[in-house]
């Protein structure tokens, strides 16, 4: 295919202005009568190319339209990842995962149902026949910790649906796993404020709402680590709905309870500051620091009244002396 192009010599570089065919291969000629130079360059192509007079990441189509690539690379890379190449989660996930949408997140959960023993006859099956069934008739949502995900339970699910003989149920929190990330900065058009899926109350209504999902009235969380904190604060939300709470190495910093002291007078405080060693350390060194206080003063006391003997002593010498009497 054989193109014609004409340029047009500009004090920033070189700008196309159109294409057209041409019979000839090559041709370069200039109008002297224009106030500018026109060059016209006929050459075979055989698709779009790429100019840098008009600026580095510039490139031109066949149709001679000025396309912008360096802004289209920053846009499609986010954090320094290309966005081209993430996979959807769907395609990463296993045989076993489902997806749910929650608030707008596509949220990658797992579920296990309790299945009779009679049927696997491996050793695994063997050991859990031995194990009595706990039949709690609640189902079970396991909270995975900081940085971890569904996969952190994937040796415990179908072991806990089998004990416990009901359902048990594990899902990714937004930031984590294979659950869909969610663009906080997006304009939205609602004058609302939108809940942030990365935030600790869009956690526990997820959780909340995984109970409605097991069509359940109460369920039992199980937190790990980070995870323990999202079981708290939904027993907060609705105590109603967990039935109880297993929290395992839970990263949760308590308050110290700091105690009361309590002004009495007689025996009574006393005998209630037996039970606290603070009280006890501090009783001893008031005890020592007044031994040690009474003994110096005594000391100092013994030393005045040396000095004072020995004044009176010397000045009775004196006074006896002969050189006192004349």
């Amino acid at each position: 295919m054989v193109f014609r192009y004409q340029f047009q010599q500009m004090p920033n570089g070189i700008a196309i202005s159109r294409n057209t065919r041409s019979r000839q291969p090559y041709k370069v000629f200039s109008h002297p009568s224009s106030g500018h130079r026109n060059l016209t360059l006929a050459t075979t192509v055989p698709h779009a190319f790429s100019l840098s007079g008009s600026g580095a990441g510039a490139q031109y189509s066949s149709a001679g339209e000025l396309v912008d690539t360096g802004r289209n690379e920053r846009k499609k890379r986010i954090a320094g990842v290309d966005q081209d190449e993430l996979l959807d989660p769907k395609q990463l996930a296993d045989p076993d995962s489902c997806f749910c949408e929650f608030q707008g997140v596509e949220i990658h959960h797992k579920l296990y149902e309790p299945e009779s023993r009679s049927s696997d006859n491996s050793l695994y099956g063997q050991h859990e026949a031995q194990t009595p069934s706990l039949e709690l008739g609640l189902p079970m949502i396991l909270l995975h910790g900081f940085g971890a995900s569904v996969f952190s339970w994937n040796k415990v699910m179908k072991r806990l649906a089998s004990l416990t003989g009901s359902k048990v149920l594990a899902f990714d929190r937004p930031a984590f796993g294979l659950t869909s990330r969610h663009n906080t900065f997006e304009t939205q058009s609602s004058d609302a404020i939108p809940l942030n899926p990365y935030s600790m109350a869009f956690s526990v209504l997820a959780t909340l709402y995984f109970i409605d999902f097991l069509a359940a009235q109460k369920a039992i969380l199980v937190g790990h680590s980070a995870g323990s904190l999202v079981a708290v604060e939904a027993y907060f939300e609705a105590p109603e709905r967990i039935a109880a709470l297993i929290l395992v190495a839970p990263a949760i910093l308590a308050p110290r309870a700091i105690p009361k002291v309590v002004d009495t007078k007689g025996d009574g405080s006393d005998s209630n500051d037996q039970g606290k060693p603070q009280f006890k350390l501090f009783k001893i060194l008031h005890k020592f620091i007044k031994y040690v206080t009474q003994s110096i003063i005594q000391m100092m006391k013994r030393m005045v009244d040396m000095l004072n003997s020995l004044y009176k002593k010397a000045l009775l010498s004196v006074l006896r002396s002969a050189f006192a009497v004349m």
